[in-house]
């Protein structure tokens, strides 16, 4: 596609800062117009919209007006019978051509308050439960009674992206104003027989499930959940979802304590683009709003041109973004990708409103990505528009928006998809795009081989992290006996007993081959567990012993962006050698990493790095953000020794994994030969360092001692032998949590001996956990060499080792 573009004419090239994120920064000074459309692009008559103080009503063709000048701090509100509320942002002063799109809603299902019950849209796979007794009038804490009508209604914005409420901002904890990017949204409402709104009750949640609809391939298994502000059109952040179900029918489930519309997104991994637009005679065109509408994700940038036509313009880093115009004016370019920010030194070029329809995006070719694929029109001038989409020259009923989601299992490889734009009585057909489906690969299974505690009677809950090409299937096993019916990525048993004990895994398989999971080990949580004054319980010590063996992987998170070389230097790896799924975004001593770094002798170097759903393709996923500041204190011909600290900001690994926070200190020795490589670490957590559990809520603060680990690897002249030796002592090592003081003394050592893929491994020694005096537990290595946990007498084996 010709991107028209023209040298900016006179002045700085420096970008406006006005990027339209933030809140009471213009004033719509002229009238406000614009218009609403269904998600179907049909007009909507009789739709009242609301601004300020002000109330006017669509005329037939969806036109509306307000003639006063305002704050953008206010949103329009939209409501229309049939359909979820509308709320939109204004997005600048030039208030023109403004577009609100609402969605119809999806079903409506009346339940009695005292039971609560399920709703569910069969269509999209939407559902919330309610809880008996659950509800109460807005506004108080009158209960309601009889008979309630819940209304639910799933947005797509991946499909037709105007449609998210609001806007794609959300207010941080800090008070920041951010970009987000979406997968998927819901609206809930709730009346009573007399047609007066409810909400929840105090102390009372609802579940929720928001059907994943996004641009991006492949969603992250926790997503933080977003509720609506629609005052402002500014998002909030309040809990968090977890992925479910399978592709394509994923969904996002999580709970909820009061209903507006709710957001399953994540905060943009954003860069931005600095440019200029110019008019046909390469004039500066002032107070313009432009957008960029992501094409792989689903998210739109907003952003207002200064006086001199001047902008800066959030995009997703490494994503492709199309660049448009509010107003029937349209601009002919793709933004991106961009690993970093970028200064376009040419201008765009705003181009009149087409006579004739005109497509300025048209369909590209498109490689399906964990099974889906999507395809994206554009057209330029005044709407609406009409589109249908066609597989091999022949229509897809359901397909009749601007984007097209295509999955692998519903399509053949080279098939080729077109759409038919209408505008009026015009028509025109774009090219013809091209599917490519990718071949399979075995799944990958991230994120097991941990304890859970089940009190009795209660509901055992598991679920899996899966990832792999086509569609996958699923099959649980208890004691090494596969469970009838349990088929899917969750396993629930109700009413857990003690019969329920022992360890479970799950395989996944796909056309290409199967993998096992690591174990869950489940037990059942005692009565009373949850502890009483000091006195540590039996799943507190587990989870203490298991943090405190894991000490060779905080150590290796710690030097997450070191890699070795030669001995003579160390790398950093960019972004792009990390991660091949998700995204990483750092800088080194201030500057953005694209490519491998060097760091040489006698330097310090400061490196931040920033994760979002971010590993290779057979890894676990980082999330969270690590600070390193490396000294490189001496290089020898044959290693090196370094010290650096290392302070996490909510880092996790994997789904559900351990959350860090706080500063670690890690010296380094290593010496390389032809034939070995011995490396010794000392890892001193500093005071305050904090580990929170993956299965509950406890949170480990370490207080001082430190752990010292030593790495012995000897290379036989037969390739791939090796024998690996690894040793972790605790020196004075002392934690608290849950009210209880702890202290760990000893050592372990464990010896890895053959090929990669015949390797035998064995055991020695102990470590011993104290509190307030007595041992509370040990981990300890048997007489054949296996690695073993006691508590309280109990021994068991160590899981995952």
């Amino acid at each position: 596609m010709a991107s028209l573009l023209q040298a900016c004419g006179g002045g700085s090239n420096t970008p406006s800062t006005n990027t339209s994120q933030g809140e009471g920064l213009l004033t719509v000074s002229q009238a406000l117009r614009g218009t609403v459309l269904t998600t179907a692009n049909a007009p909507v008559p009789g739709a009242q919209v609301r601004w300020r103080n002000q109330t006017v009503t669509t005329d037939a063709q969806g036109h509306f007006q307000f003639d006063a000048a305002g704050s953008t701090d206010d949103a329009l509100q939209v409501t229309h019978a049939g359909h979820a509320p509308g709320v939109h942002k204004l997005a600048g002063s030039a208030a023109d051509h403004v577009v609100v799109v609402l969605t119809p809603h999806g079903v409506q299902q009346t339940l009695n308050a005292a039971t609560g019950g399920d709703v569910v849209d069969t269509s999209s796979g939407a559902r919330v439960h309610l809880p008996a007794d659950g509800m109460v009038l807005h506004g108080s804490k009158q209960a309601a009674s009889g008979n309630v009508t819940v209304t639910l209604t799933s947005i797509d914005p991946a499909t037709s992206p105007g449609a998210m409420p609001g806007s794609y901002l959300v207010r941080s904890a800090d008070g920041e104003v951010v970009p987000i990017e979406s997968y998927g949204a819901l609206h809930v409402s709730l009346t009573d027989a007399q047609g007066r709104r409810l909400d929840m009750a105090p102390g009372k949640k609802a579940v929720i499930r928001i059907p994943v609809t996004s641009r991006s391939a492949m969603p992250p298994a926790t997503i933080p959940l977003l509720h609506l502000d629609e005052a402002t059109g500014i998002w909030s952040f309040e809990g968090e979802a977890e992925l479910k179900g399978r592709a394509p029918a994923w969904y996002y489930e999580g709970s909820v304590s009061h209903f507006t519309y709710w957001n399953a997104d994540i905060t943009l991994d954003t860069v931005y683009v600095s440019s200029c637009l110019v008019d046909g005679n390469g004039q500066p065109v002032a107070q313009q709003v432009l957008y960029s509408e992501g094409l792989d994700y689903t998210g739109i940038g907003t952003v207002t041109t200064d006086s001199q036509g001047r902008f800066r313009l959030p995009l997703r880093r490494g994503s492709r973004a199309m660049l448009s115009v509010q107003g029937n004016n349209y601009i002919d370019a793709v933004l991106g990708p961009h690993a970093s920010d970028a200064a376009i030194e040419a201008c765009y070029r705003l181009n009149p409103a087409p006579n004739n329809l005109t497509l300025v995006h048209q369909p590209e070719d498109a490689t399906s990505v964990n099974g889906m694929a999507r395809f994206v029109v554009k057209p330029a001038g005044a709407g609406p528009f009409k589109y249908q989409w066609q597989r091999n020259g022949v229509d897809i009923p359901p397909a009749t928006g601007p984007t097209l989601t295509m999955w692998a299992v519903d399509a053949a490889d080279g098939d080729k998809f077109r759409v038919v734009v209408r505008q009026g009585l015009n028509e025109v057909i774009s090219r013809e795009a091209v599917l490519h489906i990718a071949a399979e690969s075995p799944p990958v299974v991230l994120g097991t081989a941990r304890w859970v505690y089940v009190k009795a009677g209660e509901l055992l809950s598991l679920s899996v992290d899966a990832r792999g090409s086509g569609s996958l299937t699923y099959q649980w096993s208890f004691s090494g006996q596969a469970i009838a019916g349990a088929t899917g990525p969750s396993l629930s048993i109700h009413g857990f007993t003690a019969h329920n004990q022992g360890e479970y895994h799950v395989v996944v398989s796909n056309r290409a081959g199967s993998v096992e999971s690591d174990p869950w080990t489940v037990s059942l949580q005692a009565s009373g567990s949850e502890g009483s004054g000091n006195a540590p319980t039996s799943e507190l010590v587990r989870d203490v012993l298991s943090q405190l063996l894991n000490a060779r992987e905080l150590a290796y998170f710690a030097t997450a962006g070191l890699a070795d070389s030669d001995g003579t230097i160390n790398l950093v790896p960019s972004p792009q050698d990390i991660c091949t799924r998700g995204s990483g975004a750092w800088s080194l001593d201030g500057t953005p990493v694209i490519q491998m770094r060097a760091l040489r002798p006698d330097t310090t170097h400061a490196l931040i790095m920033s994760f979002n759903q971010c590993g290779l393709d057979d890894e676990e996923l980082y999330n969270g953000s690590i600070s390193l500041v490396q000294r490189i204190s001496e290089l020898l011909s044959t290693g090196r020794r370094t010290s650096l600290h290392s302070t996490f900001s909510n880092f996790s690994v994997g789904l559900g994994g351990a959350l860090f926070n706080g500063r670690i200190d890690v010296d380094t020795d290593s010496t390389t030969t032809q034939n070995s490589h011995l490396t010794s670490k000392t890892i001193e957590p500093q005071p305050g360092f904090s580990v929170r559990l993956p299965n509950n809520s406890a949170v480990l603060v370490f207080t001082g001692g430190r752990v010292l680990i030593s790495e012995d690897a000897r290379f036989t002249q037969q390739e791939g032998v090796t024998t690996l030796r690894e040793s972790q002592s605790y020196d004075n090592l002392s934690l608290t949590s849950s009210g209880s003081a702890f202290y760990a003394t000893g050592s372990l050592t464990s010896t890895r001996s053959g090929s990669t893929n015949e390797a035998t491994q064995t055991h020695a020694g102990e470590v011993v956990l104290q509190s307030a005096g007595p041992q509370v537990g040990r981990v300890f290595a048997d007489t054949q060499g296996r690695l073993m946990v006691d508590i309280g007498g109990v021994i068991s084996p160590f899981p995952g080792r």
